[in-house]
C-alpha cells in the first residue's frame, strides 16, 4: 500500500518528483518492507535507482511505459525496427532492460550494431509511438490528466512538434537565417534544406495536427502554458524559432496576447519570478524588445524587431545586425 501511495503521489504530479519516488522506493528495500523485484517494477530510473543502491549504473538502463490499450501491437511496432537499421531486441531475460507494457514487465535487450547517437536512438523511439498513442486516445483518460496538470506549465515546442504544417525551409526568410549562423552549421542546414525542398508528396501531417489539438485542450483545461523551441534541435535558430513558436501557439487556440505570455508573464510565475520579469513595469529588470508593428493584431509581428533593450543597455536595429556576421 505504501507502495501505490508513493506511486500514486508521483503520477499525479505530488510529491518532491521522480528523484524521491527512487529514494522512497530504495529505503522501503533497505529496511526489508518490499523485495528489490516488487521496487524496481515501480522506479522511474533503474540508472537511478541502481546508484540509490550503491551499484553502477549503466546508460542503457531504461524503463518504457506504454498505454495498456496498446499492449502486444505496441511491442510489435518496436520489434518490428529490427527490419531497419535502428533498434534490434533479444530476448534473453537481462533484468534491467525492460518494457513495461499493459502491466507486464518484459525482459529485452537493446542493442545499437550501427552506433547511432543516443538522440537517434530517442527520436527514433518516439517515432514508434505517436501513431499508436494517437489511435489509442480516450477522451475521459485524458480529460483527467489534463486537470492534474494545473500547478505545472507545459511546453510544447509546437514549432518542433507540428513542423509539417509550417516548415521553416519554405519560408522566404529562411535563407538569411542560414546565413546568420555559424559557417559549419550553416552548411549542414543549407544542404538538408535543398534536399527537403525536393521532396515530393505530401507529409503525413498526422502528429502534427494532433500536437496542435492537444494544445488546445490543455488550454482550454487551463494548464499554463511556456513558449519553447528545444534549440538548435530540428533546425531551431536562436531567436527565429521563438517567433514560429508563438504562431503555432496561436494556431493551436492562444490568443496573441496569450501566447506572448507563454513566453513571460507565465515561465515567470512558475519560477516566482514574477517580481522582476515577465511584465513591463517599474523595478522589472530592463530587458525589453521594441516592435513596429502590433503583435496583438498578428501575432507574425513579433518578428519585426526595431530595437532591444538588455540590462538596461538599448541596441538599434543596425547594432543588433552588427552583433551577428
Amino acid at each position: 500500500n505504501q507502495v501505490e501511495q508513493i506511486y500514486s503521489h508521483m503520477q499525479m504530479g505530488r510529491g518532491e518528483g521522480m528523484k524521491t519516488m527512487n529514494a522512497s522506493l530504495v529505503e522501503l528495500v533497505m529496511s526489508g518492507r518490499i523485495s528489490e523485484s516488487t521496487a524496481r517494477a515501480k522506479c522511474t530510473s533503474i540508472k537511478e535507482f541502481n546508484r540509490l543502491l550503491g551499484r553502477p549504473a549503466r546508460d542503457h538502463d531504461f524503463i518504457l511505459q506504454a498505454p495498456p490499450a496498446a499492449g502486444e501491437e505496441f511491442l510489435e511496432r518496436l520489434a518490428a525496427a529490427r527490419q531497419g537499421r535502428l533498434l534490434r531486441f533479444d530476448k534473453r531475460g537481462v533484468r534491467e532492460r525492460r518494457v513495461v507494457i499493459a502491466g507486464r514487465t518484459l525482459d529485452f535487450v537493446l542493442t545499437n550494431p550501427e552506433g547511432l547517437s543516443g538522440g537517434d536512438l530517442r527520436s527514433s523511439l518516439h517515432r514508434l509511438q505517436r501513431l499508436p498513442a494517437i489511435a489509442v486516445y480516450d477522451e475521459e483518460s485524458c480529460a483527467a490528466v489534463l486537470a492534474s496538470m494545473e500547478r505545472t506549465i507545459q511546453v510544447p515546442t509546437l514549432r518542433l512538434n507540428s513542423m509539417s504544417l509550417q516548415s521553416p525551409f519554405e519560408r522566404s526568410d529562411w535563407g538569411a537565417v542560414l546565413e546568420k549562423l555559424p559557417p559549419e552549421i550553416g552548411e549542414r542546414w543549407r544542404a538538408v534544406t535543398e534536399s527537403r525542398q525536393q521532396r515530393s508528396g505530401e507529409p503525413d501531417t498526422t502528429f502534427a495536427a494532433w500536437s496542435l489539438r492537444l494544445v488546445g485542450l490543455l488550454h482550454e483545461a487551463g494548464v499554463p502554458i511556456g513558449a519553447g523551441t528545444d534549440t538548435p534541435i530540428g533546425f531551431a535558430a536562436p531567436g527565429y524559432a521563438l517567433h514560429s513558436e508563438l504562431e503555432f501557439l496561436v494556431r493551436a487556440g492562444l490568443t496573441p496576447l496569450e501566447a506572448l505570455e507563454a513566453a513571460t508573464v507565465r515561465p515567470a510565475e512558475f519560477f516566482g519570478l514574477a517580481h522582476e520579469m515577465g511584465t513591463v513595469q517599474e523595478g522589472s529588470l530592463a530587458d525589453l524588445v521594441l516592435l513596429s508593428g502590433d503583435p496583438l493584431a498578428d501575432i507574425t509581428n513579433t518578428r519585426s524587431v526595431e530595437a532591444v533593450i538588455s540590462k538596461g543597455v538599448f541596441l538599434s536595429r543596425a547594432q543588433l545586425d552588427g552583433l551577428v556576421r
